[in-house]
């Protein structure tokens, strides 16, 4: 039996930037939504259109356009809920995105779609000292076929600070903010 051979992990950097936001941009305004793209600087590759909803604080859907110019939109499948992909949704991009706790509260939940059409997920909200900890599992076909997503964020920064996708034992993506 062959051992297969290490994975040489890759570099990659990606510019975030608001490009649409409602003025005044308020929860109370039923229509907002503040959409971020997600561009590539190091290399030459998908783009990504993050719509979130400023009232629930959740990501509503995410579309990625392709180097050949065609898209493809991604609505949340949980609703105005927390955000777990599947394995092999997204490929080199964290799109996964917690529904934090208002006040912040230290939180086990677990996120299911009604009616079910995609699996369940739970979250583990954790504060502590300025920071929030979030740690997303899914287990998908077959059993044992885990998914861990890990974010962190730091009190006055304007995104996750930390975030890694592991299947497994295997991280397979990891991000920092670079500021």
């Amino acid at each position: 039996r062959e051992t297969p051979a290490p994975r040489i992990p890759e570099s990659f950097i990606y510019e975030y930037k608001v490009v649409s936001a409602p003025e005044p941009l308020s929860p109370l305004n039923e229509k907002s939504v503040v959409k971020i793209k997600v561009s590539p600087t190091t290399h030459r590759d998908s783009s990504w259109l993050l719509s979130f909803n400023p009232k629930t604080n959740t990501l509503i859907s995410v579309t990625e356009t392709y180097t050949n110019g065609a898209s493809t939109t991604h609505a949340n499948p949980y609703q105005n809920d927390s955000w777990m992909s599947g394995f092999g949704d997204f490929q080199g991009i964290i799109v996964d995105f917690a529904r934090i706790p208002v006040p912040n509260q230290n939180e086990d939940r677990v996120i299911r779609q009604e009616p079910p059409s995609t699996a369940e997920f739970t979250q583990q909200t954790r504060f502590s000292n300025g920071t929030c900890q979030v740690t997303m599992t899914i287990t998908e076909d077959p059993p044992a076929y885990t998914v861990v997503a890990n974010i962190g964020w730091q009190q006055g920064k304007k995104w996750w600070t930390k975030a890694s996708i592991k299947q497994g034992s295997q991280i397979e993506i990891a991000g920092e903010l670079i500021e």
